[in-house]
C-alpha cells in the first residue's frame, strides 16, 4: 500500500496519506487477531430492561431536557427546521482550509428537518459507558489512534490504550473516547432495548442542525474565535503547553490540556453542550466526499463503504477545524481515536 501510494502516478488526498494508511494497517491487524483470539468466547447479554422516560414526544417543546435511562445521557428535543449546510469560499479563505479538503463542504445545500427528535445534551461519558459494558459484559475491541507524546507530530496506533485508559486522565464525566463506531453503535442497541424507545446515532445533517442551535455562522456563537473559551474545550495554551501539537493553537485559555468533563462549556441555542470541541462524534452516515446529490431530509448517507463520518472538533484541534461545516472521515472502518466519541438520537415520532 504505502510502495502504491509513493509511487508518482499516485494522487494522495487529505485522508490518504502515508500517517492514514499506516495507522490503518495497524489497526486492522490488531482487530484481526483480537477477534481471532476471541472466536471461542461467549457472547455478551443483552442487558436488563429499565426504562426512566419521561412522557416526551413529537409534541413536546423544543428545549425540553429528558432522560430515557437513569445511566443514559440527558435528551434535549431539538426542533423541526431548515438551515444551509456546507461552507463557501470565503470561509475557506478566511479560515485556511487546505485546497485538498474544501470538496469535503461545498456545495452548499439546503437541508430540511421535518420533524423533532431528541439528541443527547453531552457526549456519552465514560461512566454512560462503564454502565452499558456493566450490564451487558460487552467487550470492547481495544486500542486506538493517538498523537504519539515522544512524536506530537505522528498519530499512531497504540494496541495498550481504551476509553478507560485514552493515554490522558480522564474522569467518569469525561467524554468516552477510543471507541469505534461499532462500539457507539451496540451502545445505542442496548439503550434502545432497555428503554423500548428509538435510540441511534445522528446523521450528520442532524447533527449539524442541532450544533448550529439556531446560528448561520462559522462557529455557533459567532465568527470569530476571541472567546472559545467559554463555549469549547480545544487546542488553547493549556493543551499546547502540554503536547506541544506542531500546528496552529488558540491565544485562549480553557483550563484543559485534553478531553474536558462534558458540560464544562456554555451550549449552544438549542442546550447543546460541547458540539465543537472536547470530543468529535461519530455519525451514523457513511463517508461521501461529495453530499450534492444527496437528499436534504436529514437522512442517512449510505456510501459505497462502512467508513464512518464524524462531525464537531475535538480537544485537540486548530482553528479552521473547530468550524461547525467542517466534515471529515478516516479510510477505516473500525477507526478509534482518542478524539472521537458519539451522541445519541432518539426519534420522537
Amino acid at each position: 500500500m504505502l510502495e502504491h501510494t509513493s509511487s508518482p502516478d499516485c494522487v494522495q488526498g487529505a485522508i490518504d496519506d502515508d500517517m492514514m494508511l499506516t495507522g490503518a494497517v495497524d489497526e486492522w491487524r490488531f482487530i484481526v487477531q483480537t477477534l481471532a483470539d476471541r472466536l471461542d468466547q461467549a457472547a455478551h447479554a443483552a442487558g436488563t430492561p429499565v426504562s426512566t422516560a419521561a412522557d416526551v414526544d413529537a409534541g413536546t417543546p423544543a428545549g425540553t431536557v429528558s432522560s430515557d435511562h437513569q445511566a443514559g445521557p440527558d435528551m434535549v428535543v431539538i426542533p423541526a427546521g431548515t438551515y444551509t449546510a456546507g461552507s463557501t469560499d470565503a470561509e475557506h479563505e478566511a479560515w485556511g482550509v487546505p485546497e485538498n479538503r474544501r470538496d469535503f463542504e461545498l456545495p452548499q445545500r439546503e437541508v430540511t428537518i421535518a420533524e423533532p427528535f431528541a439528541l443527547g445534551r453531552t457526549e456519552v461519558t465514560v461512566e454512560q459507558f462503564q454502565a452499558f459494558v456493566d450490564d451487558t459484559g460487552y467487550q470492547v475491541c481495544g486500542g486506538s489512534r493517538w498523537w504519539d507524546p515522544e512524536d506530537p507530530s505522528a498519530m499512531t496506533f497504540n494496541p495498550e490504550l481504551s476509553y478507560l485508559d485514552p493515554g490522558f486522565e480522564q474522569t467518569p464525566d469525561s467524554p468516552s473516547v477510543a471507541l469505534t463506531r461499532q462500539d457507539a453503535q451496540a451502545y445505542v442497541d442496548w439503550l434502545s432495548e432497555t428503554t423500548g424507545e428509538s435510540d441511534r446515532l445522528p446523521t450528520e445533517d442532524e447533527w449539524e442542525w442541532a450544533a448550529r442551535g439556531g446560528a448561520d455562522t462559522a462557529f455557533f456563537w459567532g465568527d470569530t474565535l476571541d472567546e472559545a473559551a467559554r463555549y469549547a474545550n480545544t487546542y488553547d495554551t493549556v493543551s499546547q503547553a502540554v503536547n506541544g501539537f506542531p500546528w496552529e493553537s488558540l491565544s485562549v485559555t480553557d483550563r484543559f490540556a485534553h478531553t474536558a468533563p462534558v458540560g464544562s462549556f456554555e451550549a449552544d441555542g438549542f442546550g447543546l453542550y460541547d458540539v465543537t470541541g472536547n470530543a468529535r462524534a461519530f455519525m451514523a452516515d457513511d463517508w461521501i466526499e461529495d453530499l450534492s446529490g444527496t437528499a436534504g431530509d436529514g437522512s442517512v448517507h449510505d456510501g459505497p463503504v462502512p467508513f464512518p463520518v464524524v462531525r464537531g472538533g475535538a480537544w485537540n484541534y486548530q482553528p479552521q477545524n473547530l468550524r461547525l461545516d467542517y466534515r471529515g472521515a478516516y479510510l477505516s472502518a473500525e477507526v478509534a481515536t482518542t478524539m472521537f466519541g458519539f451522541r445519541v438520537v432518539r426519534d420522537l415520532g
